[in-house]
């Protein structure tokens, strides 16, 4: 212990010559709790599915693990009881996981996923939590269609008057 530029008061009370002595240095304490404290199993559940068009939408009750990306031919669309776009690209934010479509869906078709983890394990290429507990494979899940036909009609003019200017009268 150094005691250069302490006074004697300061020595008296920063210094006792036992296993718990102090200086005159911050302290850091470090807190270490090895009792076995919960670790997250708890898989990321589906709370629901939606589709737009080309876009695919499944949230999840946790946020998902944006490195782990599953394949695009781990799902599987059915439109109308046939077999529907493919996935083309799949990303993770927050509790989101966005599926891209080949080809749109229409409004009023019925549309159901499949999702197959690749192993029964929790691994790298799964829909996963942010810890990696996978998401559970989905087999005819419900995708409520948000999808509208667009308005393509072409206005048309259905009275005209001429303002007195246009014309030219006075």
């Amino acid at each position: 212990y150094n005691t250069n530029f302490k006074s004697v008061g300061q020595q008296a009370s920063f210094y006792a010559p036992d296993a718990y002595r102090s200086s005159d240095h911050n302290p850091l304490l470090i807190g270490l709790n090895l009792s076995g404290s919960a670790v997250d199993t708890t898989a990321p559940v589906l709370q629901s599915a939606r589709v737009d068009g080309t876009t695919l939408t499944l949230s999840y009750t946790e946020n998902l693990q944006p490195g782990a990306l599953p394949a695009t031919s781990a799902f599987a669309l059915t439109v109308n009881s046939q077999a529907g776009p493919a996935v083309t690209h799949v990303a993770v934010r927050g509790q989101t996981a966005t599926l891209t479509l080949a080809s749109a869906v229409l409004e009023g078709q019925t549309v159901t996923l499949a999702y197959t983890d690749p192993t029964v394990n929790n691994d790298a290429n799964a829909l996963q939590d942010v810890v990696g507990n996978d998401a559970a494979s989905l087999a005819g899940q419900a995708v409520v269609n948000a999808t509208q036909t667009p308005d393509t009609t072409a206005p048309q003019l259905v009275s005209s008057t001429p303002s007195a200017a246009a014309t030219g009268a006075a």
